[in-house]
């Protein structure tokens, strides 16, 4: 109980894909996984077992393991994950052998918001209704206000016997170009009765036909799926227009119709900690849409960056650390908005980008 993991750095842990995850914990309640930078582990970022109640997983930076987040059972027992909040994570560019951010299972009354989840190989997010076959089926899940951006299998909601499953106010954007045509965007598998999905963009380069969606198994356009099914009366297929998506800033331009597009859901801040809704309404993505906040305020930052030698004999190992780098607003690791550089003063090295990646 009461078990905290805060504001750590956890890097290049484990030896094997299956069972050295860089966080692993089992059987906790009352308890908050939040504030860590987790990459280049052999396994999952955050793994959760063990049937955990009131967990909170949020603000952490993972990227470049095997997988992200695993809360999906695996233990030899009934497991049931019940009020677990994953809100405000950064999980990206997790590759090989597999390459999930989020794998989720057995939840009950639990929420996935305000998420930026992208360019991660296989699955942007896989929920489904438990592991094994005794544990409890998932119920009364919202996922809210994330983005999902370019996977290979972008999302997959993937059980009918999934109960009070509600999605709304999403991004789903695939911008790989040599993505198939016979691969939707979005797949779900869900009971109809049970689901309510609305006010989620959808985008998919090279899709004239905009049959982004697979829904239990046929190709859907958004009106199409509102005609056959019920769903995305209000979703809509278009670019939302984000500030610079090359260099991962999913905020969103003044001109964006994202912009107060979404449905009033109970998500009050947004990635950056603003107040929402802002406008007439919320927006769609984890971003809210502020005057002026296309970047962060550079008044609001200040930006520091120490690196642990700065002479030496080559080859010379430097690590760089930005976490010194603080922000007015103290919920936000401004670190991670940030680009360096760092001049090595001579000729033949010049400038390098410091991107948190090792490198010759």
């Amino acid at each position: 109980n009461n078990f905290r993991i805060i504001n750590s750095t956890f890097i290049g842990n484990g030896r094997d894909t299956v069972g050295a995850h860089s966080i692993y914990v089992r059987h906790i309640n009352n308890s908050e996984i939040s504030g860590n930078v987790i990459h280049s582990g052999s396994g999952g970022g955050i793994t959760l077992h063990g049937s955990s109640y009131n967990v909170l997983i949020s603000r952490n930076d993972i990227f470049a393991n095997n997988n992200g987040i695993g809360v999906n059972g695996g233990y030899s027992e009934i497991e049931e994950f019940d009020n677990v909040t994953i809100e405000k994570n950064k999980i990206h560019d997790h590759v090989y052998p597999q390459g999930y951010a989020l794998m989720l299972a057995s939840l009950t009354n639990s929420r996935i918001i305000n998420n930026l989840v992208y360019d991660n190989r296989l699955g942007a997010i896989s929920l489904s209704t438990s592991w094994g076959s005794e544990d409890i089926q998932t119920r009364n899940v919202e996922v809210y206000n994330n983005l999902f951006y370019n996977s290979t299998y972008l999302t997959d909601f993937k059980d009918y016997q999934m109960k009070n499953i509600s999605i709304k106010n999403n991004i789903f954007y695939c911008d790989d170009p040599t993505q198939q045509i016979w691969r939707a965007c979005v797949s779900y598998n869900l009971n109809d009765s049970e689901t309510q999905l609305d006010y989620n963009f959808y985008y998919q380069v090279n899709r004239a036909d905009e049959k982004a969606i697979q829904y239990n198994g046929t190709f859907y356009n958004v009106s199409g799926l509102f005609a056959a099914r019920g769903k995305e009366q209000h979703g809509i297929f278009i670019e939302p227009n984000f500030v610079d998506k090359q260099e991962n800033n999913f905020r969103l331009n003044t001109n964006s119709s994202a912009i107060d597009f979404g449905t009033s859901v109970p998500v009050f801040e947004d990635f950056d900690g603003n107040s929402r809704p802002q406008g007439l309404g919320w927006d769609i993505g984890a971003y809210e849409y502020v005057n002026g906040s296309e970047n962060p305020p550079a008044n609001q930052i200040n930006s520091v960056i120490n690196a642990s030698r700065i002479s030496g004999v080559a080859p010379l190992a430097v690590f760089f650390d930005a976490t010194e780098t603080t922000h007015l607003n103290t919920s936000i690791r401004p670190f991670h908005e940030l680009d360096y550089t760092w001049d090595f003063g001579n000729p033949s090295s010049g400038t390098w980008a410091t991107n948190g990646k090792s490198k010759n």
